[in-house]
């Protein structure tokens, strides 16, 4: 026998294999309402073990009135750490603290899901801010204070944008 004869008999053979591999470990679709010994046949759904899809309903106002009324304590509770940074001279000890209290912020900001896809901007732009202030605090220049207020800005005008357009 040639080399070529070998491989075309070789792939005959996987090929029947698969073949009768494939039929024996193949579901048997029968038509629903047909009988089966006496009994109604099972349809194809109930022979597959497939998760169960409910999904319980969620009261998307009330996620979105509960997310707006959180969203407004940490602009809030930032705006005041805002004004605490001040002009950056304060102590090692102060230092610390204002960041602790940024890490806080930061942590309610992850812990947030956004019911629209809008808040999510928010939530990254007080993120950023946060960072910035952060390194301002660790002795950046004023260029990082001044970059985390402007995002500071942008994220509380999102965020009033969004919260006014669906009162």
């Amino acid at each position: 026998m040639t080399k070529k004869t070998k491989i075309l008999l070789f792939l005959l053979a996987a090929s029947a294999l698969l073949f009768v591999y494939l039929l024996l470990s193949s579901e048997t679709l029968v038509m629903e309402g047909t009988k089966n010994n006496g009994r109604a046949a099972p349809t194809v759904s109930e022979n597959r073990t497939e998760p169960d899809k409910t999904v319980a309903a969620v009261d998307l106002q009330a996620v979105e009135s509960e997310h707006r009324a959180e969203m407004s304590k940490i602009l809030d509770d930032y705006t005041a750490l805002v004004g605490e940074i001040g002009t950056g001279t304060t102590t090692g000890g102060d230092q610390n603290d204002l960041i602790r209290q940024a890490e806080e912020i930061k942590s309610r900001i992850s812990g947030l899901k956004a019911p629209v896809a809008g808040y999510k901007d928010t939530h990254l732009d007080l993120v950023l801010s946060i960072d910035r202030m952060e390194n301002f605090i660790n002795g950046g220049d004023n260029a990082e204070k001044d970059d985390g207020l402007k995002l500071l800005a942008q994220a509380r005008q999102n965020f009033e944008s969004l919260s006014s357009g669906r009162n």
